[in-house]
Order: structure tokens, then C-alpha cells, then sequence
């Protein structure tokens, strides 16, 4: 028994070469126990007993693998403090050969061992007062619980990922994103070493170059480890109040150069505030305005006749919405509303240009639920909190991500959407406007011309765009400074 796994199997028997007139001398705990190789065995880290699991209550239980050992032959001590020292090394008590398993939580863990049913209660190490059974498969949600009803705002990064069962282990780095959920793995945020998980106090990092951390968190900007760390990117105090201010999730989404991105500092960790409001401008500009994009330019080049001010422009809101004539005889521009003879609200006649329609499958397409919180608290024209209150038909209200799959992925997904795109702005000849067409007649309330837009006239090698929205004309660039006859080169 004295040589035996500690259930009376040795598994290396005793040879003129090894027993007791030989010179071996065992070097570690694998010599006894931990060096099982029958069915159902797995690799020992540092000697721990590594035969089959027989399942909850079996004379053969086991659950020493995995994180029980994860930090070393220090471990050891937790759960056998009366038997070892603390350092992992037999101590002269005289109970590591008595024939018991002599469990007792100690080590600077706290808990509770009942030799009868082999189980743990209140143990430091789970969390949680939840009694656990020796030889049992407890999950993360065995310790942590539903981590999403505990202060912080787990349920916005995570959503169900405990719950479910998706993580299989402590440095779980994948990401399941997907319907509108977002399920980011433990370890983006969370140390890969399983040498900090049970070890008395929440670490966390988003260090980008911590050993095997997933590509996504290879776009962060942190380069040390844990809470107000120089260049961790982390300060604050935990359970109180934390933010991160160099992860790639909140940042402008520029590029993959973490030197190009505009890295903003998120709201608190333990604050709604991060699914409030304009959610969008939290981490890129509602819209993104980094150089060499056209979301929103403050001075464009188009219309641009030599003297200030020299106008602004964007994908924003509808074609033209805001220098569309009244026409047919009448005199100035056509205003917003849900009815009447309008250039933006009445999606009978003029399309809304919002996130979806370069970005479909990701934003929701409902256009009730458009972003109005663009161009929020700024003068510009674009500024949908103009006209969008609590009380108007479509509200002042955040955007809504369906394909949270694509949406925090680390690339720039673009996909057109394929609609009958409508706009007032109507030529008033349109014979020659490449893919437009006049359904109707000219000027009038309820008249209006329209195209259709197909995802294939968007070019993700060289990012040009030949769609009808720009009168299908070759040559339009994402981020190129355009003219006027870029698009109306034919008019």
C-alpha cells in the first residue's frame, strides 16, 4: 500500500532493478501515485493521483485534474494541509501513510470536507457555498454561478456563456458571439495561466501579448498584466470601480495596427451607463470620423467652389435630404416629416441612409430602430437629436446589433444591403443617371426616383464602391476626396 496509487493498485511494481537493493531513489510523487497508464487515466502535473474518474462517491473517485493542481505542488496543501507542507513536500505529521486520504482545507483556503459523502462546502476556492461531490464534473457555473446577476456587466460581454456550458475551460479565449448576443471568451479578459485561477483575487488583463490569447485580443494595445499596472490599460479598484482604456472592442476599429486605432476608455465596469445612451459613440464615433474614412467628413470636397465654408458630408440620413429644392415651380427645400411631400421620414419615398444599408446582416434593418443618437450634441446638419425626442415615431435611440458575430471580430465586415433604394432628389432629367429609374412623375408628393442596390457593388480588395447610389459611376473610394461630377459626371 505504501508504494500503491492510494487506492492499493501499484502501478510500478517493484524489479531487482528498482526495489530495494537497487539504488533508485524516487525524485518526486510519481513514483507512487500519479503515474497511472490503464483505461481512462490522464497526464499528472505534479503527482496527483491520476487513475480514472469512477464517477461521485466511487471508492475510485477523483477529480485532481485540472485546476485542483493548476498552480503546482503549492496546491497540494489546500485540500491535505495536515499531510504536506506548503511548499508540496510530505511533513513529518505522519499521515501521508496511514491508509486515509487525510483531506483537511487549509493553506489560506477556507471550507469544509465530509469524509462520509466525500463532498466540500463553502470551500474559498468555488466561491460559493454550494456543496460539491468528490469525483463529480462541476462546471464554471458550479463555482461562479450565473455570473451575469453579480455586480459588473457581465450579461453585456458574455450573455449566457456560463450558463449554457460554451466554456470547456479557465483560459477560454474563443468567441461565440452570434444573435445578437455577444459571448466573449473568460481569457480575453482573464489571465491564459491557469496559475491565476483559484488564487484568492480577480486578475484581470488585456495584455496583447500574453501567451495564447485569441487574435482579437492580439488588436489591444496593453502590454502588461493586471489592474493599474503601467500600460495595462486597466485602473481603478475592483468591485468598485474599473475601466479598460486600451482594448481593441472599444476602440475606433480603424485597423488591425493597434497604433492607428483610437483606443477610448470604456464606461465603468460596475455602471449601466455601458448599455445606455449612445452606445455607439462609446467606442467609435456615432459616426466613426477617423482619417481616411467618409462616414462623416466636416469639410468635404464636394460642393467645394473655392470659398468658405466648404460643407459637410456623410452616409447619413438620406441622399441630398438637406439640399433637395421643392422644384416644379416652387421655391426652397423640402423638410423632414412621416408625411407629406418630404426628403427624409417617409420611407415610401426616401430611403433612410443608416448603418444597415453598408452593413446589413449586422445592424437591425427595422427602421424604427435606426441609430438616432448620430452626430449627437454637435451643430452639424447630420445631428439626428434635431428632430428625434422620446416622443417622436422613431425615437432618440442607440442602434441595434444582430450580427454581434461580425461586429466585434476585428475586421471590417461590408455587406450592401439589397433594397429598392428611394430618394426626392429627383434630376430633372434622369435619362442618363446610371441605374435610376422615375417610377412616376416629377416633383410631386408622392413622387420620387429609386434604384437597386446589390451587395456585389462593393469591393473589399481596393474599397470602391460601384453602386447607383453614386449614379454607378467608376472610381468612387472609400475615404477619397470627391467632387460633385464624381457622381454626376453625366448630368
Amino acid at each position: 500500500y505504501c508504494h500503491s496509487d492510494g487506492k492499493g493498485r501499484q502501478n510500478a511494481p517493484f524489479t531487482a532493478g528498482s526495489g530495494w537493493n537497487s539504488s533508485v531513489v524516487f525524485g518526486d510523487c510519481k513514483g507512487c501515485h500519479g503515474n497511472d497508464s490503464q483505461a481512462g487515466y490522464f497526464t499528472s502535473n505534479v503527482g496527483e493521483p491520476n487513475y480514472k474518474n469512477d464517477g461521485p462517491g466511487a471508492v475510485r473517485a477523483n477529480s485532481h485534474s485540472g485546476s485542483h493542481v493548476g498552480a503546482g505542488l503549492s496546491t497540494c496543501a489546500n485540500c491535505h494541509v495536515d499531510s504536506v507542507t506548503a511548499a508540496g513536500a510530505i511533513n513529518d505529521s505522519g499521515l501521508h501513510i496511514n491508509g486515509s486520504p487525510s483531506v483537511k482545507i487549509g493553506n489560506g483556503k477556507t471550507g469544509s470536507y465530509d469524509p462520509g459523502t466525500k463532498s466540500c462546502s463553502s470551500v474559498s476556492c468555488h466561491g460559493s457555498g454550494t456543496s460539491i461531490q468528490w469525483g463529480s464534473h462541476a462546471g464554471c457555473a458550479t463555482c461562479h454561478g450565473d455570473l451575469t446577476t453579480k455586480p459588473g456587466v457581465h450579461s453585456t460581454h458574455i450573455s449566457d456563456m456560463i450558463t449554457s456550458g460554451l466554456v470547456t475551460m479557465y483560459n477560454y479565449t474563443a468567441i461565440k458571439s452570434d444573435n445578437g448576443k455577444y459571448r466573449i471568451g473568460c481569457a480575453n479578459c482573464h489571465p491564459t495561466d491557469v496559475g491565476h485561477h483559484q488564487d484568492g483575487h480577480i486578475d484581470v488583463t488585456i495584455n496583447k501579448d500574453k501567451l495564447g490569447r485569441s487574435s482579437l485580443a492580439g488588436l489591444n494595445n496593453a502590454t502588461a498584466d493586471f489592474i493599474n499596472a503601467p500600460g495595462s490599460g486597466i485602473s481603478g479598484t475592483t468591485k468598485v470601480s474599473v475601466t479598460c482604456s486600451m482594448v481593441y472592442c472599444h476602440s475606433s476599429g480603424k485597423s488591425t495596427v493597434q497604433a492607428e486605432n483610437n483606443f477610448k476608455t470604456t464606461p465603468d465596469w460596475y455602471s449601466a451607463a455601458g448599455s445606455t445612451a449612445n452606445r455607439c459613440g462609446m467606442c467609435h464615433d456615432n459616426p466613426p470620423q477617423y482619417e481616411g474614412q467618409s462616414h462623416y467628413v466636416a469639410q468635404s470636397s464636394l460642393g467645394d467652389n473655392g470659398s468658405l465654408p466648404v460643407e459637410e458630408s456623410g452616409h447619413m440620413v438620406g441622399i441630398h435630404f438637406n439640399s433637395t429644392y421643392v422644384g416644379n415651380n416652387g421655391n426652397g427645400f423640402l423638410g423632414f416629416s412621416s408625411n407629406g411631400n418630404v426628403a427624409h421620414g417617409r420611407s415610401g419615398v426616401a430611403t433612410t441612409i443608416s448603418c444597415v444599408i453598408c452593413h446589413d446582416g449586422i445592424v437591425d434593418p427595422d427602421q424604427l430602430k435606426v441609430d438616432t443618437y448620430a452626430m449627437y450634441s454637435t451643430s452639424s446638419a447630420f445631428n439626428c437629436s434635431k428632430c428625434h425626442n422620446a416622443s417622436t415615431r422613431t425615437k432618440l435611440q442607440s442602434g441595434n446589433i444582430i450580427g454581434t458575430r461580425l461586429h466585434i471580430n476585428g475586421k471590417k465586415d461590408v455587406a450592401l444591403q439589397g433594397i429598392t433604394l428611394k430618394t426626392k432628389a429627383q434630376l430633372k432629367n434622369n435619362a442618363n443617371a446610371l441605374g435610376w429609374s422615375r417610377p412616376g412623375g416629377y416633383k410631386g408628393v408622392d413622387d420620387y426616383d429609386s434604384a437597386t442596390l446589390t451587395p456585389l457593388g462593393w469591393n473589399q480588395d481596393d474599397k470602391s464602391c460601384l453602386t447607383a447610389c453614386h449614379v454607378t459611376q467608376p472610381g468612387i473610394t472609400w475615404g477619397k476626396k470627391l467632387k460633385c461630377n464624381s457622381c454626376h459626371a453625366n448630368q
